[in-house]
């Protein structure tokens, strides 16, 4: 079992992403904001998944990793009370076979899935294995019209506003930016879109 989560830990990418479903963006998200978003001072960035997809394949083909359907690499996170136990009888198949079909089943859920307390997030992860390296961070080649949309943090100063749009605009220059305000009065927040600014054109 270490061997197998140590291989997982080791050889696969992982990037984390949230859903947009009907009538409910991850943008509008306070709670979204103030943990990921470093307190409204970050960024989110909003993408078309099939070209995001297509990026990663080709990436995992150059460094060697295994080739895999394009519908794969997604998972979904599953949010619970709890977990199914491993007991020794598990233990004892997987020893005396080197292969228990229940065990990996569950060493899987174990790692797709949540406490019910995170359902909030909505959370897909994007996964792709590859054998050759251990790097903590891969760079993507994507597609001009990958990044659909950029939304700023109500809290990000001025000059790294005008830093993110310049740089959003020089590599996805069909991408809509729009920057975060508190609506008065309530726990929400309203987004303006904005344009590049005059100084940098």
């Amino acid at each position: 079992m270490e061997e197998y989560l140590k291989d997982v830990r080791n050889n696969i990418f992982i990037f984390s992403t949230t859903e947009i479903s009907e009538n409910d963006h991850p943008k509008d998200n306070l709670y979204m904001w103030g943990h990921y978003g470093n307190g409204h001072r970050g960024i989110a960035i909003e993408f078309d998944t099939s070209l995001l997809t297509g990026s990663v394949l080709k990436q995992q083909e150059k460094l060697g990793g295994i080739t895999v359907d394009v519908n794969a690499p997604w998972s979904n996170i599953k949010y619970q009370d709890e977990l199914p136990e491993i007991t020794c009888e598990h233990i004892y198949h997987c020893v005396m076979h080197k292969k228990d079909a229940e065990l990996e089943k569950i060493l899987e859920l174990r790692l797709f899935s949540k406490s019910i307390e995170w359902k909030i997030e909505k959370e897909w992860r994007l996964m792709w294995h590859n054998d050759e390296t251990k790097l903590k961070i891969v760079r993507l080649d994507l597609l001009d019209d990958t990044i659909t949309a950029v939304y700023l943090g109500c809290r990000i100063p001025d000059d790294i506003n005008d830093d993110i749009i310049f740089e959003t605009k020089s590599h996805f220059p069909k991408a809509e930016i729009f920057k975060a305000r508190k609506v008065k009065g309530k726990f929400a927040l309203d987004f303006e879109r904005i344009l590049m600014p005059s100084n940098r054109i």
